[in-house]
C-alpha cells in the first residue's frame, strides 16, 4: 500500500537530464517519473490485489480487436505480478460459456484470471464447470427437420407437415436460437441456447413481430429473471427471484448491474481497484461506490473526437455525458501523452488524467523479408486509409514493378476495396488476404507497413509491426503515430491525407536498402518502451496513488 506523498506522476515526460534540477528521476522503461527532491526511489505495492476489468461488450472466443486483446494482455501482466484478475463482460451472451472456455484456455488463465458475466452468474452458470449436452431439436413422431440448401446455418422443423420452428445454428451446427411459429407461421417465441444446448433465455413477440417480454432460465430449469422490452428493444423492469430466496425489482438494466456488483463482485470491507474500459457504466459505478469501497480508472481506447479528428473537433456524441463529468472521476487513463494533453487543455482536468500505453511482447518472426513488400493490417473501413493506399499504389509500382501490397483484415468496405483494386487493374500487386490468425508473423515477412488512418486510438498493430522490424510509414493521425515513430529514425510520419507523401516515403525506403535496414533495426527497439514490466509498473503505481487518495478522503 502506498504511503506518504504521491509518487505517481500525472505527466509522463520524455527522458531528460535532471542532474541539476533538484529532483530525483527514476527510469521506468520508456518514461521518467519526476519525484520530489527528497525522494530516493519509487516503491510499488507488492501486496496482492484483485483487479476488476470491466468490458464494454461481450467476450469473443477468438478476440480480434485491439481493445479486448489489450485487456487480456494487461490481465496476464498483472497476474504475473502476483495479483488476481477478474474480467467482467456485462451483456447477455448466448455464447458466453463457449467463449469464456476458449479464451481461458488459449490465454492460459489458470486459477488467477477469471471471466465473469452477471446473466451467467445469476443463472448459476460457471463456465469452468462441465455441463451435460442437451439436444434442443424437436424429435418424435410427426417431426421433420429440413436444411436450407442456400445456408447450412438455417433449418426448418415441420410437425405433421406444418412449419413450426426456424432453427439457427453457428458454423458447427450448434443451435444458437429457435423461433417458434403459430398456425399462421408468425413468430411468437424464441429460445436462446448455450453451447451445451440448454435453454438460457426466452423472448416473446407481439403481432408486429417485436419482442415485448423476456425470461431468463436458471441452471435448475426455473425462470429466475424476467423483463419487459420497450419499442427500442431495450430491456427494463426486471424481476428477480433466485433459487436461494433472494428477490428484487429493478427498473433499469443499470440498477440490476449495480445490485449484482454489490452482492456478487465487491467485498464489503476491502478497497477494490476497478479498470473500466470506457465510461459507459460510470453511473453504475457511482451507485456502487455508495455501498462499496472502490476506485475506478476509466481507460480510453480510441479517439474521443469527431471529424475532422483534430484538436477542437467536437467530442463523439456517445461520449459527451462521460466527458461532461470528467473532473469527478477517480482516474481517466489515456494511451498517449498527446491525447492526455488535448484533454487537459480542452477540459481543464489535469488532476485525474493519466497516461498508460498498451504493451506488446515479442513473438516469433520470419527470418527473412520479401523485397519491395508492403503490408496493411487492420479492419477494412474507409477511415483506415485502404483506398488512399490503392489510389497511389500505381506510383510505387511504376518505380518497382515487383512491389506487392499485402492487405490483411475484413470489414464492411472489403468488397468495395476489392472492386477498386480490380477496376485499377492491380489484382496482381495488391493482394487481399482477409482474416489472418497469425498476423504478426505475416507482417514480419514484409519490409514496410503503412498506416494511412484518419485516426486511431493507439494503433497496437503499429507496435506489432515495429517490433517485427517492419518499418512504418504513417499519416500523422491522432493518436499514436508521434508516440511510437521517431520521424526519419525508425519510420516516417507523413501529413494526414497526403497519399503522395506516403507513397514517396515508401519509394524512398525501397530505393535505399541500407536506410531501410537501419530503420528496421531501430524500430525493433519499440519493445523496450512498450513492454510488460512498464505496463505492470504503471497500473500498479496508478492504483497505489488511487488507494492513497481513497484513504486520505475517507480519513478526512
Amino acid at each position: 500500500m502506498a504511503t506518504g506523498k504521491s509518487l505517481f506522476s500525472r505527466f509522463r515526460p520524455q527522458a531528460k537530464d535532471t542532474a541539476n534540477s533538484g529532483a530525483t528521476s527514476v527510469t521506468n522503461s520508456s518514461n521518467i517519473v519526476s519525484l520530489p527532491a527528497d525522494a530516493t526511489k519509487v516503491t510499488l505495492s507488492t501486496t496482492p490485489r484483485c483487479y476488476r476489468m470491466m468490458l464494454m461488450g461481450a467476450f469473443a472466443a477468438h478476440p480480434g480487436n485491439g481493445l479486448v486483446i489489450s485487456v487480456l494482455r494487461r490481465a496476464q501482466v498483472l497476474r504475473d505480478r502476483g495479483n488476481q484478475v477478474e474480467i467482467v463482460a456485462f451483456p447477455f451472451d448466448a455464447r458466453y460459456r463457449h467463449s469464456a472456455q476458449t479464451v481461458a484456455k488459449k490465454w492460459k488463465f489458470g486459477e488467477t484470471i477469471r471471466l465473469r458475466n452477471p446473466f451467467a452468474e445469476l443463472a448459476g452458470d460457471e463456465y469452468n464447470a462441465k455441463a451435460p449436452s442437451v439436444d434442443p431439436l424437436p424429435a418424435g413422431a410427426g417431426w421433420e427437420i429440413v436444411a436450407d440448401p442456400a445456408d447450412a446455418k438455417n433449418r426448418r422443423a415441420y410437425e405433421n407437415g406444418v412449419y413450426r420452428q426456424f432453427i439457427y445454428s453457428d458454423a458447427k451446427t450448434r443451435v444458437v436460437f429457435i423461433d417458434y411459429l403459430d398456425e399462421k407461421s408468425a413468430r411468437f417465441k424464441r429460445s436462446w441456447h448455450d453451447n451445451s444446448g440448454r435453454i438460457i433465455k426466452f423472448e416473446y413477440f407481439n403481432a408486429q413481430n417485436k419482442p415485448v417480454n423476456v425470461e431468463y432460465v436458471h441452471n435448475d430449469g426455473s425462470v429466475h429473471l424476467t423483463a419487459k422490452v420497450n419499442e427500442q428493444g431495450k430491456e427494463h423492469h426486471f424481476e428477480l427471484s433466485l433459487p436461494d430466496g433472494r428477490t428484487g425489482f429493478f427498473n433499469t438494466l443499470g440498477s440490476l448491474e449495480t445490485w449484482w456488483l454489490i452482492n456478487f463482485v465487491f467485498g464489503a470491507d476491502i478497497w477494490n481497484p476497478v479498470i473500466s474500459e470506457y465510461g459507459f457504466r460510470a453511473a453504475v459505478f457511482e451507485e456502487v461506490a455508495k455501498q462499496r469501497k472502490i476506485s475506478v480508472a476509466y481507460a480510453l481506447h480510441n479517439l474521443h473526437l469527431t471529424a475532422p479528428y483534430s484538436y477542437g473537433s467536437a467530442i463523439k456524441p456517445e461520449l459527451v455525458p462521460f466527458f461532461n463529468d470528467i473532473k469527478k472521476y477517480d482516474a481517466v487513463v489515456a494511451l498517449t501523452d498527446e491525447q492526455r494533453l488535448d484533454l487537459v487543455r480542452s477540459l481543464d482536468c489535469s488532476d485525474n488524467v493519466f497516461v498508460i500505453p498498451h504493451h506488446f511482447e515479442p513473438q516469433r518472426y520470419a527470418s527473412e523479408k520479401a523485397p519491395h513488400s508492403v503490408v496493411m493490417s487492420s479492419r477494412v473501413v474507409r477511415y483506415k486509409g485502404h483506398f488512399d493506399a490503392v489510389s497511389v499504389w500505381p506510383r510505387i509500382v511504376k518505380e518497382f514493378p515487383d512491389a506487392v501490397l499485402h492487405i490483411y483484415g475484413t470489414g464492411p468496405d472489403l468488397e468495395a476495396l476489392r472492386k477498386e483494386v480490380n477496376t485499377a487493374g492491380l489484382e496482381s500487386s495488391v493482394l487481399l488476404h482477409g482474416f489472418e490468425r497469425d498476423i504478426v508473423r505475416k507482417v514480419s515477412e514484409v519490409e514496410i507497413a503503412i498506416f494511412p488512418s484518419q485516426f486511431e486510438g493507439f494503433a497496437l498493430s503499429l507496435i506489432e509491426s515495429m517490433a517485427a522490424g517492419t518499418v512504418p510509414v504513417a499519416y500523422d493521425f491522432k493518436y499514436g503515430a508521434q508516440a511510437m515513430i521517431e520521424h526519419g529514425v525508425n519510420g516516417f510520419i507523413t501529413e494526414r491525407s497526403n497519399a503522395v507523401e506516403l507513397a514517396d516515403s515508401v519509394i524512398y525506403l525501397m530505393k535505399n536498402p541500407k536506410i531501410l535496414k537501419s530503420m528496421s533495426d531501430s524500430s525493433k527497439k519499440i519493445v523496450e518502451k512498450y513492454n510488460a514490466r512498464r505496463l505492470g509498473d504503471d497500473w500498479i503505481g496508478l492504483f497505489d496513488e488511487l488507494e492513497c487518495r481513497f484513504e486520505s478522503k475517507t480519513n478526512a
